[in-house]
């Protein structure tokens, strides 16, 4: 029975091949009405010709929405665009190319100058409701496609999304796809966006300025579920460059160890100019290191040229358990004067616990380097016990003033990585039960030292009795994204976690608004926001005693100055982590219980500052002071507090001791 199913299905396909062949080989576009040529291409490409030719014409075809069907070739002359109609795509969704489950489809550009256009700018204001698709290309589930000698631009979303269709509860990811000669620029998200793929080929491309919805990178690897993969993805001779933040950016935490391996390799690559970083290897907080995919994700005689002061190599929260990534014959150049506190590969980590950046191998990685310098350190906050072991090869510095050389091993982890200073300081939640509430206001509405806080928020307050507490607050978009529409998560929880409430999630808005918490009792609750790393939560008034709570989450301000209090018992030591961005500068002051400075930071600008304060000899309340320095603008900090209750008072009257 299965053979003759199968012989079954070989014949319908041979029918199917001699229809097609018995088509017209070419159909040519010829008097396409002027203004809206959507119907009339859609037409032709729907008409079962397997070759479609546009010839040039003296103004682009000006199109909505198409879909390209099987067996289908589209041919672009020399100097052909087609264009995204104006005033069209509104729908958040809309793509301008789309190829769902289509096989053996070519779109080609003969000559030069053939371009696939939309109009990114136009999509970043109204009547556009911000998104991050849009797509030029949305090829969904698609086998033996090729793009080729194109220009791909200004999309709203990604020059070419790799998605996958789900059928009969599996994946069916794109096969065979084969990206060449095409230039992929000015796109609002990703060049290329690669969710679920095997067989990707991409030759000899340039991935330019991608600028917009985050990530904005050259390449994005982020599958949305374990049952997708990414294997045998090879990019060759490829430029990656002026993309606003990574070159190429691996978000892989939705793959588990029960997914396919991961098989990605880069040969003959530069890369240059990206803003933030070349490389971002960043799997996920949420995977824990026995669960994370397997593979191998290579680097070839690649070029990292970060000569416009960008991070080289990003790596955090990777498990040596996950996929190795290995650069091999790689060539990595820093800048010429100063780096903002940058250095060739840096490592990030948060919480304790937390798997570390591991499994990595830097095989003849030569670094050029004005003078000899560290090429590698940890980036920001470090206290994880979690340190790395499995680092292999051998890393050559080149300077003007000498040559250096380095075998990667487990001693070199051991004196790399060395366990953190502060081990005797750690993050502490604080035992509500003990708690004595101090409130000389009780019921009266008060202003709140207004301290901006961006994307994940944790706040405390303290209800006096069952009923409503009141807060006065404001959620806006910040000012280096003016045309972004990100909307405000907040929900109502109890000590323990379990939720009250959610509350209507709120869009941005310049105006002042009102929140009403209903509690079934006295006692503590806690506040969480999520929200976009577009915009910033300000509680700028409060009826209760309230807090800022940096005991699981850092307080990321945004253009804030202000004074917090925290609580520091008699004889306890408390400390803190301070940092900001390289180039931005803040005032700092931390005063005790007395009045008697302790901290003086003038102009502080640096990536990471661990302090660790003086014991107290009284019980109170100590202060923080955050101020504007006069050398550089003040966008945003980071801060929380170890050895102490990680509570921050934005009312200097109120509060609770621990």
């Amino acid at each position: 029975m299965c053979t003759e199913s199968h012989f079954l299905g070989k014949s319908v396909f041979a029918l199917a091949t001699v229809f097609v062949a018995s088509l017209p080989l070419q159909a040519e576009l010829v008097g396409a009405p002027v203004g809206d040529d959507t119907a009339f291409l859609q037409k032709k490409l729907d008409s079962g010709a397997r070759r479609i030719v546009l010839p040039r014409r003296s103004r682009p075809y000006s199109v909505e929405s198409l879909a390209l069907r099987s067996n289908t070739e589209l041919v672009l002359e020399e100097g052909v665009i087609i264009e995204a109609r104006k005033g069209s795509f509104v729908d958040r969704f809309a793509t301008l190319l789309t190829l769902r489950e289509t096989t053996n489809a070519v779109v080609r550009g003969l000559g030069a100058g053939a371009t696939i256009r939309m109009h990114r700018g136009d999509y970043r204001k109204p009547p556009y409701a911000a998104s991050e698709y849009r797509h030029a290309f949305n090829l969904l589930g698609v086998r033996q496609v090729t793009l080729e000698n194109l220009t791909i631009s200004s999309s709203g979303g990604d020059g070419v999304y790799v998605g996958a269709v789900k059928r009969n509860c599996v994946w069916r990811d794109c096969e065979n796809l084969t990206v060449r000669n095409c230039r992929i620029e000015d796109n609002n998200r990703q060049a290329i966006s690669v969710i679920s793929a095997k067989g990707l080929r991409v030759e000899n491309c340039r991935l330019l300025r991608t600028d917009g919805a985050l990530p904005m990178a050259g390449v994005d690897f982020e599958p949305n579920d374990p049952g997708q993969r990414l294997d045998d993805c090879l990019f060759r001779g490829c430029e990656i460059s002026g993309n606003a933040h990574e070159g190429v950016f691996f978000a892989t935490g939705n793959l588990k160890a029960r997914s396919a391996p991961v098989s990605i390799r880069f040969e003959d690559c530069r890369l240059s100019g990206n803003g933030t970083s070349a490389v971002n290897v960043t799997p996920s907080a949420s995977v824990r290191p026995e669960d994370a995919v397997g593979g191998r994700v290579e680097f070839v005689r690649c070029t990292f040229d970060c000569s416009d002061g960008e991070r080289g190599v990003f790596v955090e929260r990777k498990t040596s358990c996950g996929y190795r990534v290995v650069f091999t014959d790689c060539t990595l150049v820093e800048p010429t004067d100063d780096w903002k506190g940058h250095v060739a590969v840096e490592l990030g980590v948060g919480t304790p616990g937390e798997p570390f950046a591991d499994g990595f191998t830097f095989d003849r990685f030569t670094v050029h380097q004005p003078r000899l310098r560290p090429w590698c350190r940890l980036e920001r906050e470090n206290y994880s016990r979690v340190r790395p072991c499995d680092w292999r090869g051998r890393v050559t510095r080149v300077a003007p003033d000498g040559t250096q050389t380095e075998d990667l091993d487990a001693a070199w982890c051991a004196k790399a990585f060395p366990p953190p200073p502060d081990e005797t300081l750690p993050r502490i939640a604080g035992d509500f039960s003990k708690a004595a509430v101090v409130d000389p206001h009780p019921g009266e509405m008060r202003p709140l030292s207004p301290f901006a806080v961006r994307m994940h928020g944790r706040f405390v307050f303290f209800a006096a009795r069952a009923g409503r507490v009141v807060f006065r607050y404001r959620y806006d978009r910040m000012p280096d994204y003016p045309n972004e529409f990100p909307k405000l998560s907040l929900s109502l929880l109890d000590l323990g976690g379990r939720m009250l409430r959610a509350f209507e999630p709120q869009a941005c808005s310049s105006e002042d608004r009102t929140l009403v918490c209903d509690v079934p009792s006295s006692g503590f609750y806690r506040l969480a926001s999520e929200a976009s790393a577009y915009a910033a939560l300000t509680f700028l008034a409060s009826d209760a005693p309230f807090a800022i709570d940096t005991s699981a989450e850092r307080l990321e301000a945004v253009y804030s100055s202000g004074s917090l209090r925290f609580h520091v018992p008699a004889g306890r030591r408390a400390g803190f982590f301070l940092s900001n961005d390289p180039g931005e500068c803040v005032n700092v002051t931390v005063s005790d219980s007395s009045g008697c400075i302790r901290l003086d930071l003038a102009d502080f600008s640096d990536v990471l500052r661990r302090e660790q304060l003086p014991a107290s000899k009284a019980d109170g309340f100590w202060r923080v002071d955050f101020a504007k320095s006069a050398k550089s603008r003040l966008r945003k900090f980071h801060f929380h507090l170890i050895g102490v209750a990680g509570c921050l008072f934005p009312d200097p009257e109120r509060g609770w001791r621990f």
